[in-house]
Formats: structure tokens, sequence, C-alpha cells
């Protein structure tokens, strides 16, 4: 994370879509998704500058709906309105009602897998896709609805708008959208105890997981690290050796949920360059710019190094003795020299985890 290759993936996540300020939906302002659990929280790889699997929407203008309020059926015909105003009011507030129905979990459920709001959906989207728009209104209303995917169930025809979705052609941040919405729908499956079987959809990840767009690799990887198949796998391995670290990053967790220690040099680089970070080293056009490359190279060296920590300590038990020996000189470095004391202590922590397989 400390050498992005370009510059658009390292805006912060609040400023990666260019918002429309005349157009009714803020792309902030997407329908509200929710981690699975807090496990999923900790094995998420935050980039900056991606808006990865986390979002937090800002209801500004529909935030005071309640969902006992609306009528899901009329919502579902006012998003047919040809009124942009009408039908982005109609789809936000039955985002918001399915949002409600997410949180009472699978046996108190009504909304999230109603075939009358998966075809509205889904064939709203398809039809979007299908007009190929880059204006900037379109692209919002797209990614709306994209992101809207990741509420339902995995219907076939969800499934099948959202292998669209990613096809090369599409806006970046659509395409980055469809693959959060994957990731999400493939980790409530895990929670379930069930698995994401969708070999299309899953065959087109891995396509786009080869994209120029660094971003896009990124976020690729980290959707295939909850699609357990030998295919999702192999390419997992492959991309360890993604010329983008936080793609490597990325992939070395994605095989740490297959008890793989795989990305194990991957997990040695971050716990290096952990300790020679030199603040002094970083410069800029002035000092406040200096200031900010300083804060934000530390915040996502930061986060390399308490996913590269929390995945140690769950494979302590799987590593050698001579790859425990290695480790345990770097995870040491770690605890003695590192600036912030909290990753001094999570870096004792893994020590003890670590010497205790001895």
């Amino acid at each position: 994370m400390s050498m992005l290759e370009d510059n658009e993936s390292s805006r912060p996540a609040d400023d990666f879509a260019a918002v429309d300020k005349t157009c009714p939906v803020d792309a902030t302002e997407l329908p509200p998704v929710e981690p699975p659990s807090a496990g999923f929280i900790a094995q998420l790889f935050l980039v900056p500058g991606v808006i990865v699997l986390v979002v937090v929407a800002v209801w500004a203008m529909f935030g005071k709906l309640a969902a006992g309020q609306e009528d899901w059926k009329s919502l579902v015909v006012e998003l047919g309105n040809n009124n942009q105003l009408r039908r982005t009011r109609a789809a936000h507030g039955l985002a918001v009602m399915l949002q409600a129905d997410v949180k009472r979990g699978a046996e108190k459920q009504k909304l999230v897998n109603n075939p009358v709001i998966i075809d509205k959906l889904t064939n709203l989207l398809d039809a979007e896709l299908g007009r190929k728009s880059h204006v900037q209104n379109d692209l919002n209303f797209q990614i709306f609805l994209t992101k809207s995917m990741a509420l339902l169930d995995p219907d076939p025809k969800v499934i099948d708008v959202l292998e669209r979705a990613l096809q090369p052609g599409h806006d970046v941040g659509l395409r980055q959208t469809a693959i959060e919405s994957v990731a999400i729908l493939a980790s409530r499956a895990a929670e379930d105890g069930s698995t994401f079987q969708h070999a299309s959809l899953t065959a087109r990840l891995i396509k786009v997981s080869a994209d120029t767009e660094p971003a896009v690799r990124q976020l690729s990887a980290f959707a295939l690290g909850l699609i357990q198949t030998p295919a999702s796998d192999r390419r997992l391995r492959v991309m360890l050796d993604d010329p983008n670290t936080n793609t490597q990053l990325n992939a070395a967790l994605g095989l740490t949920r297959r008890n793989s220690t795989a990305g194990l040099a991957v997990f040695e680089a971050v716990l290096k360059e952990a300790v020679e970070f030199d603040p002094q080293s970083i410069s800029g056009s002035d000092e406040i710019e200096r200031r900010k490359q300083i804060s934000y190279l530390e915040y996502e060296q930061d986060l390399r190094l308490k996913n590269t920590l929390d995945a140690l300590s769950s494979l302590a038990g799987v590593f050698t003795a001579r790859q425990r020996t290695k480790l345990t000189g770097l995870v040491q470095d770690v605890s003695r020299r590192h600036r912030r004391q909290e990753f001094r202590f999570k870096a004792d922590t893994v020590l003890q985890r670590l010497r205790r397989q001895k």
C-alpha cells in the first residue's frame, strides 16, 4: 500500500466518485450495506482510495424514512417512473426497507427474497447497463442499483446481472461496486454455512482480476478470497506476485482463509516495511502537503500491518518450525521498534502464539 500504482487509486474513499451536484442521487448516498459479522470486518483489508466492502451511507435526504411507513409495492411501481427524482426517491425508500429486512434475520425476512422486488431491481439494472450511458447522473443510478444487489438473496437473476456489470466496457466505479456486491453475497453464504457456487460469475471475476486498474485487482483479490473454489485458489496464488502490493496482500489474506501459508513472503515484506518506515524521508510541495502524505502512508501501513498480524496469529499452528523461527524475529522487531504502542502490544500477542507452537 505504500506504493500505489496510480494517483486515482490513492484518493480518499469519500472522494472516489465524482458527484454531480445537480444530480438528485449523490454517489455517496447508495444503499447502506453492513458486513455480516465482526469477524468479517477483522478480515477486511480496507484500501484507501477504493470503495471496498463496508459501505457507510449518508442518508441526508432520505434518512428519516421508516421502513414500516413505506408501501414496498408502491415503491416498486415508482422505480419505473420516467421522472428521475421520483424514481430516485423510490429507490432510496426501497433500499431502506431492504436494509431493515436484512437485519431481521432469515426467518423473518419478507423482502430480500421477494420475487417481485428481485425482478424489478434486476430488470431495471439490466436496462440501465444496456444503455451504456457514461453521463454521471446515469452512472450514479447504475452504481446505486448495483449496490442494491448485495441486499438481495443470490437469486439467479441477481447473479446474472452482477456478472454483466463486471464485463469490460462499463465504468470502473460500477465494476468495483459489482465486485463489492459479489463479495458481500459470498460472505453471507459463508455465514449461513453454505458455499458460493456460481461458476460463471466466479470465472468472470477471475478475468476481472487481471484488469489494468490496480484498484479493481485489489478488490477482486478480496472477493476471490471469499469464494473457495479450486479456480479461485489458483488465481489467488498467481496474484501473490501482482505488481501492486495491495493486491498481493489481499491475495495472501484470502489464502489465509484456507489455512494456507502461501502468502508468507508477502506477510514478511509487510513486517519489514512496518519498522523501516521513516517519516523524515517523505517529501512534499510544502510542509502541509508533506504532513498529509505522511499521515496517508502511516494509515495504509497500519492497515497492512494489522491484517498481517491477524493472519499470522490465525496461521500460528500451520507454519513449519523453520517458518516460525524466521517470523519470530520479524515480529519481534515490530514489538520493539514500531512507532505505535498498540502495534507493539499486538505483535507481542502474536509472538506468544508463535512460541506456544514450539
